[in-house]
Parts: structure tokens; sequence; C-alpha cells
């Protein structure tokens, strides 16, 4: 009897010790299961990820190609910038379409300020504004504040008026002229005259809502900014910049936008291809060669 008892523990300690072994079997199957099935996600995830990145190369590539002039890997920017770079009008005419071979002969006229080239822009409202932009620099060369009021382009406009006033910088100047210019003509003495003193009870004399909201904007954002680009009296002197102009280099691009660009406000071609860096923003691209 005893004999049968101590065979009975032994057949019962057998299938415990079976059963766990099964057990871990169990699990380990589960693991390996697990881990086969993770790698073929990540395989499949791995071919996934490369066609994503054959398919951005190639949007990319399509893009580079298709996309606006500006992207220096594209030919219709090269021919542009073949095209200033000659004076070469059939340069333009090799580009896409109409619109780019308008803007790249308006940056022909305007670089080479030959008049007569605005006669060869097919877009017409584009030919006007060429046209425009020869009579705002008569404008300019005859100092004459009222004549800026009669260009249609707001841009000419504004930058007409702004740059006689603010050479003259007189109260007394303003009162040769009517009433409108003579308080655009007042506004800006005011306006320049609170910023260079840094005292807002000057914006008050400002007739315009908007123009005078302008100005103590400015006092408050802003300290002293003789040049009213943007820029203070003492970044600019930091800088070696003309803290009285706010276009030091004379290139048509204030020093402010200077700094947005990333171009030298004091080198009026910053990446020394024949263009200055106004003329490279006018016409769409970009000053540092980018």
């Amino acid at each position: 009897m005893e004999n049968q008892d101590n065979l009975q523990k032994k057949n019962i300690k057998v299938k415990i010790f079976l059963l766990l072994i099964l057990f871990l079997f169990i699990i380990l199957f589960i693991l390996f299961l697990y881990f086969w099935m993770q790698n073929l996600k990540n395989k499949e995830d791995l071919n996934l990820g490369g066609n994503n990145l054959v398919e951005t190369s190639f949007e990319k590539e399509e893009k580079i190609k298709n996309n606006s002039s500006k992207s220096p890997y594209s030919s219709e920017y090269i021919k542009t910038k073949e095209a200033l770079a000659e004076k070469n009008i059939e340069k333009c005419r090799e580009l896409e379409d109409e619109h780019k071979i308008s803007n790249c002969i308006y940056s022909l006229a305007t670089q080479y300020k030959d008049k007569e080239l605005c006669f060869q822009i097919e877009d017409s409202q584009l030919q006007e504004k060429c046209q425009e932009f020869f009579l705002y620099l008569q404008v300019l060369e005859d100092k004459n504040a009222e004549e800026c009021l009669k260009l249609q382009f707001n841009n000419f406009k504004e930058a007409c008026l702004n740059t006689i006033f603010q050479e003259k910088n007189n109260i007394s100047y303003c009162a040769n002229f009517s009433d409108l210019v003579r308080d655009k003509c007042e506004n800006m003495y005011y306006k320049q005259k609170a910023i260079k003193e840094k005292d807002s009870a000057v914006c008050s004399q400002i007739n315009d809502e908007g123009k005078m909201e302008s100005c103590y904007h400015v006092l408050e954002n802003t300290i002293a900014d003789s040049d009213g680009d943007g820029l203070s009296d003492t970044m600019e002197r930091s800088y070696g910049l003309n803290p009285h102009d706010s276009d030091t280099d004379s290139d048509g691009l204030d020093d402010s936008s200077e700094f947005n660009y990333k171009s030298d406000p004091k080198n009026p071609d910053t990446d020394g291809d024949g263009y200055l860096d106004g003329a490279e923003v006018e016409a769409g691209f970009s000053p540092i060669g980018e």
C-alpha cells in the first residue's frame, strides 16, 4: 500500500512537471510569434517608407521643375538670370508662359532703365506698371511731390512722396504744396520728428488717424529710428549703417529688408551677380543667390 501511494505521488509530480514544461513551451511559442510578426511589420514599414521617400523625391523634383522661377535649380530661373546679365530679351522669350516672360522683360526694363522694353510686355497691367516706373523716376528727379499723386500704383506713389519728404524733412517745405500734399508732407515730418525725439506728444500733431496710430505704435515698440526703416539708430551704427538713410547702400532695398532677406545692407549687390539687391527682390529673386 505504501509503495502504491509513493508511486501515485511520483506520478503527480511528473504530471506537474510536464504541465510546467508545456506552459513554458506555450509562452515561448507566443513570444516567438510576437517577435516574428513585429519583424514582418518592420519590414513592411521599411518598404513603405522607401516608397514614400521615392515619391517625396519625385514630387520634390517635379516641384523644382514646375515651381516658380525663384528655384535655383529651375531652368527658368537660370534663363531669367542670363537674360538680366546679358540684357537679352530673347532669353526672356524662352520662358514657359507669358506671365513669366512679361516679368522677365519688366525686370530688364527697370534694371537697365530702358523704357522701350516696356512695350514688349504682353501683360497689359505689367506694361502699365513698367511705364509708370519711368514716370516715377522722372518725378523723383524733378522732386515734384504734387506729381507723385498722379501715379496710379500705390507703391510708386507712397515711395515717391516718402522719398521727397524724407529728403527735405523741413516743415516749411510742406507749405509749398496744395492741401492734400501738404497734409501728407506734414504728417511725414511729424512722424519722423516724433521718432527722432522719442516724443509721443509730437504724434498728436498728425491729422491722419491711421498715421497717428502708426506713429504711436513705432514709439511704443522701438527706440530712436531717425530714417524710419524699422531699425534703431543704435543698431544701424553698430553695423556701420547710416541711421539717417533708410537705404544705406542705395540698392533699392531698405536696410530693414536687407536683414529680412539676409543680404548685406552695405553692399548693393550681395551675391555679386551683377544685379542690385533691390532689382532682384523686385523681380522675384533672392539677393543672396538662393
